[in-house]
């Protein structure tokens, strides 16, 4: 099962209500499935696409991007107004919250892998009951 990219779903999907509920049950079923690797390593894709388009990274292509190297200075060598730029498009595409005094953002963006996570676990925590 393929999670829809960005670009893919409906409007109200992209207002942060209808993915996050599809994705929570898709990410509920794998893990429960014993597949959450699957589910990560597809997010993980999109994601790596979601940084080339949103940061318009010409010369990068997303097959090449390395989940676990760094995503600023060495490896892929992003910048602080590429760190803003994309912070802001996780919020919009995502519903994800990010500060930037949080102390957490370093761990945040590290890397693909590190972003994915932060994304599912705020996918997680939004399906949870309070």
């Amino acid at each position: 099962m393929e999670i829809p990219s960005p670009d893919e779903q409906p409007r109200e999907a992209k207002e942060g209500v209808g993915p996050l509920v599809s994705i929570i049950l898709i990410v509920t079923i794998f893990v429960v499935g014993g597949v959450y690797f699957l589910v990560m390593e597809e997010l993980e894709r999109q994601l790596k696409h979601f940084i080339v388009e949103s940061l318009m990274l010409e010369d990068v292509k997303a097959e090449d991007i390395d989940s676990d190297a760094p995503l600023f200075v060495e490896g892929l060598g992003l910048d602080s107004i590429d760190a803003l730029e994309l912070g802001m498009a996780l919020t919009r595409t995502y519903g994800v919250k990010i500060n930037a005094g949080d102390d957490r953002n370093r761990d945040i963006f590290r890397s693909v892998s590190s972003l994915a996570a932060f994304i599912e676990g705020h996918l997680t925590e939004k399906g949870s009951p309070s």
